[in-house]
C-alpha cells in the first residue's frame, strides 16, 4: 500500500519584506527648566500636566533686588553721560585757545583724555544696565517651546540658586515624536539599498506599542546614524511620526518594522515541507499521478511558519507536508488529508520580517 502523506499547495503572492527592531519614543523637543538667577520663588503660573506655549510665564522670582540693581546701573549711566558732556564741552571751548597759544598742548591733551575716560565709563555703565535688565528678565521664567509641561519640583517660597542647576520642571513636545531604534550592522547594506530605491521619498516605518500591538502608527525614517557602535555592532536610526492624539508617550518601548521591499509573485509553502540534507534544502513534489519527485530548492525569507521558495517550485504544485520519511523518488503516495493548508499558507504569508538588534541589547538577526 502506498505511504500516506499530507500535502500543501504552493501559492504565489506579493509579500512585503520587513526589517524588525525594538526601540523607544523620544520627545521631538525637550527642555529642562532652570533658574538663571538667585532668589526667592514668588509664584508658579501653570497647571501641572497641561499644554503651554512658547513665551508663557511659568515662574516668578523675587524681582526687587534686581530692580534695585537696574536702577543703580541706570543712575551710574546718567552720571557718566553728564561727565562726558561736560568734558566734551571743555574740549570744544579750549580748541580755539590752543591755536592762539592761550593753552598748552599738555593741558589740552589732558582735556581730551578726560573725554575718552568719560566715554569708557559710559560704555561700561551701558553694559551694566543691559546686564541688570537681563537679570531682571530672568526673574520671569518663560517657556522656550510649545509642549506638555511636567510636574513642578519646587514650591513658592523656596529660595533658588542658579549654581545648583535644580530642575524646576520640564517641557516636552510630543507631537510629532521621534522613533529611536538600532539595527544590526549586517542589515545596514540592505537598508541603504532600500533607502536609495525609495528616494526621494523616505522609507516607511510601522510602529506599535510593545504593551499593546494593536496601537499602531506609520512613521517616516528620518536619519541613519553615521557610525557603527563597536561594542554592540549596531547602527542608530531615527524616524518621526505624528502623535496628534498623544496615544504614544516619550520613553515608551515600541516595535518597529521597516518596509524594505516587496517580493513580487513570491512562491510560498509551509516550512514543514522542507528537508535539510548534505546537498541543501529539498522537498517532495506530488505529481498528477500521485507519484513523488524529489527536488532541491533555494529558499528566501521566512514568513512565520511559511517560507519563500526562490527557485525549484512553481505556484500550484503540491508539496508533501508530512510523511516524507517513508518516501522515495517516483513512489506513489496516498493523500490522506485535503490540502486545507493551502488556505493557511496563503493567509499566513502576508509579510516577511527580519529581526534586527534591539535598542537596549545586542541581539543577532534571526535566520532568513
Amino acid at each position: 500500500m502506498p505511504p500516506s502523506v499530507t500535502i500543501a499547495t504552493a501559492v504565489s503572492k506579493d509579500v512585503p519584506i520587513y526589517l524588525t527592531a525594538i526601540g523607544y519614543t523620544t520627545a521631538f523637543e525637550e527642555v529642562e527648566v532652570m533658574t538663571q538667577v538667585d532668589g526667592q520663588l514668588m509664584a508658579i503660573h501653570f497647571e501641572q500636566g497641561t499644554e503651554v506655549k512658547a513665551g508663557d510665564l511659568l515662574f516668578t522670582i523675587d524681582q526687587r533686588p534686581y530692580k534695585a540693581v537696574l536702577e543703580e546701573a541706570e543712575g551710574n549711566l546718567r552720571e557718566s553721560i553728564a561727565s562726558l558732556e561736560i568734558n566734551q564741552l571743555a574740549v570744544n571751548r579750549n580748541r580755539p585757545l590752543l591755536g592762539q597759544n592761550l593753552i598748552s598742548q599738555q593741558d589740552f591733551d589732558a582735556l581730551q583724555a578726560a573725554v575718552e575716560e568719560s566715554l569708557g565709563m559710559v560704555q561700561m555703565n551701558e553694559a551694566a544696565v543691559v546686564a541688570a535688565r537681563i537679570n531682571l528678565d530672568f526673574c520671569s521664567i518663560r517657556s522656550p517651546i510649545d509642549g506638555l509641561i511636567d510636574i513642578y519640583e519646587v514650591n513658592a517660597g523656596n529660595v533658588l540658586f542658579a549654581d545648583n542647576q535644580t530642575d524646576l520642571t520640564s517641557i516636552r513636545r510630543i507631537d510629532p515624536l521621534y522613533v529611536d531604534f538600532v539595527i544590526s550592522e549586517r542589515d545596514l547594506p540592505e537598508l541603504q539599498k532600500a533607502i536609495k530605491a525609495a528616494s526621494p521619498k523616505p522609507l516607511e516605518l510601522e510602529v506599535s506599542l510593545m504593551t499593546n500591538a494593536k496601537v499602531k502608527r506609520t512613521a517616516k525614517l528620518e536619519v541613519v546614524g553615521n557610525t557603527i557602535q563597536r561594542n554592540a555592532g549596531v547602527a542608530r536610526l531615527r524616524g518621526i511620526m505624528k502623535n496628534e492624539d498623544q496615544r504614544f508617550w516619550p520613553g515608551e518601548s515600541i516595535n518597529v518594522r521597516i518596509i524594505l521591499r516587496t517580493e513580487k509573485n513570491a512562491t510560498v509553502i509551509p516550512e514543514e515541507c522542507i528537508q535539510l540534507g548534505q546537498r541543501g534544502y529539498s522537498i517532495f513534489v506530488v505529481n498528477k499521478d500521485n507519484t513523488v519527485e524529489h527536488r532541491f530548492i533555494k529558499l528566501g525569507e521566512r514568513l512565520g511558519s511559511n517560507v519563500i521558495v526562490k527557485s525549484g517550485l512553481k505556484k500550484g504544485e503540491r508539496v508533501v507536508l508530512s510523511g516524507q520519511i517513508m518516501l522515495k523518488p517516483k513512489s506513489k503516495v496516498t493523500i490522506v488529508k485535503p490540502p486545507s493548508e493551502t488556505t493557511n499558507t496563503s493567509s499566513q504569508a502576508s509579510s516577511s520580517s527580519k529581526s534586527s538588534a534591539s535598542s537596549s541589547t545586542d541581539s543577532d538577526k534571526k535566520s532568513n
